[in-house]
């Protein structure tokens, strides 16, 4: 178990944000049944995925001291979620940042 918690550990995963996107990605099983074809599922299963273990650390630092600090779980579930929306927002977040 040790050797497997290395493993995610060196590709950036945190478990606890691996379990906030697995069950987003559950909560979201309505929407991903609507997804027209198998490639747009497994889409959407990648993308609450990885927003929830990727994005949530990036938001929390844009955040900074306003977000509590067991609430960070919480946070990955949301971006999990609503993955596609969050891309957007960084993205924007992003973009106000570089241009000032």
């Amino acid at each position: 178990m040790n050797r497997f918690n290395d493993i995610l550990h060196s590709l950036g995963i945190d478990i606890g944000l691996l379990i906030a996107g697995i069950f987003s990605v559950l909560a979201g099983l309505k929407k991903m049944i609507q997804e027209p074809n198998t490639w747009a599922r497994l889409g959407y299963i990648f993308t609450a995925l990885g927003s929830a273990i990727y994005l949530t650390p990036l938001l929390i630092n844009l955040l900074g001291d306003t977000v509590p600090e067991n609430g960070g779980y919480g946070m990955g579930f949301i971006v999990g979620y609503s993955s596609k929306k969050s891309i957007e927002y960084f993205t924007q977040s992003i973009k106000l940042r570089v241009n000032k």
